[in-house]
């Protein structure tokens, strides 16, 4: 498995308009589906042209995707800052916060 982080530094990217899962069969190298979920449906779609544009989608998310050592990093961060924050909260806090366990483990 393969982890990556598209940090929103990296401005907009072509998965924030709709979600969508690129097909790709090893018998049939030419031939891919793309599936679109919309509000309240899925979409499949086996137009060449359609497929080569969601192609060149995946490729720019994957270019402006993290590597795994800085995912692993950024996520551990993440977790730091997070953890901070509500141990922060809970000394303000501390009737409005006690029930509440806020905390990211990052499991190798």
């Amino acid at each position: 498995m393969d982890l990556r982080v598209i940090p929103n530094s990296s401005g907009v990217t072509p998965a924030m308009t709709c979600s969508f899962k690129l097909l790709r069969f090893d018998v049939a190298p030419g031939f891919g589906v793309v599936y679109l979920e919309l509000m309240g449906e899925g979409l499949y779609r086996n137009d060449p042209a359609f497929v080569t544009k969601y192609d060149d989608a995946y490729r720019l998310l994957a270019d402006s995707a993290l590597s795994e050592d800085r995912a692993i990093e950024f996520i551990r961060q993440v977790q730091k800052d997070h953890y901070i924050r509500v141990r922060i909260c809970r000394r303000r806090h501390r009737f409005r916060c006690r029930r509440r366990r806020w905390r990211l483990r990052l499991v190798q």
